[in-house]
């Protein structure tokens, strides 16, 4: 379940973040997620336990908060967490966008998928107070092997 930023970190405490490969982000990169400054780019898998991959996991830290690569794989909570509690820096606003996508042939060779296969695509943007972008999450879910549950009530006015 999932409707507030607590059931969100709670996702990244459960599912551990297994680092393949940690880079300086590119411009390109950068200019399609809309970033602007150094990230550093860190890419794996988000995984339970020995249960295949809930998803491929793209992570871009701003690089004057970012810990050592180290650090982040053994993290018993998320990052921005993490950054909170090293840096002072608190994230006040989470905004996520879904999207319905079918993967590539890189991104189902890695998930031993099918090109084409469908996945759930998350982008969450983890915000300070004033409005930076401290760090964001790009996040592909196979269809079947992650789901969101969210309740909605009706407020009242």
């Amino acid at each position: 379940p999932i409707g507030d930023l607590d059931s969100i970190l709670q996702y990244a405490r459960d599912a551990h973040f297994e680092i393949t490969t940690a880079q300086v982000a590119d411009q390109d990169t950068l200019d399609r997620l809309g970033l602007t400054g150094d990230y550093l780019q860190l890419i794996g898998f988000r995984r339970v336990a020995d249960q295949p991959p809930q998803a491929i996991t793209a992570a871009y830290i701003r690089a004057d908060l970012a810990p050592e690569v180290e650090i982040i794989s053994a993290l018993p909570g998320s990052i921005s967490e993490w950054i909170e509690e090293h840096h002072q820096v608190s994230v006040e606003r989470v905004v996520q966008r879904m999207e319905a996508v079918a993967l590539n042939k890189s991104q189902a060779d890695r998930l031993n998928l099918s090109q084409g296969y469908p996945a759930l695509r998350t982008v969450r943007r983890y915000r300070a107070g004033n409005g930076d972008i401290l760090l964001l999450s790009e996040s592909l879910h196979p269809a079947g092997r992650f789901a969101y549950e969210m309740r909605l009530d009706r407020t009242k006015a």
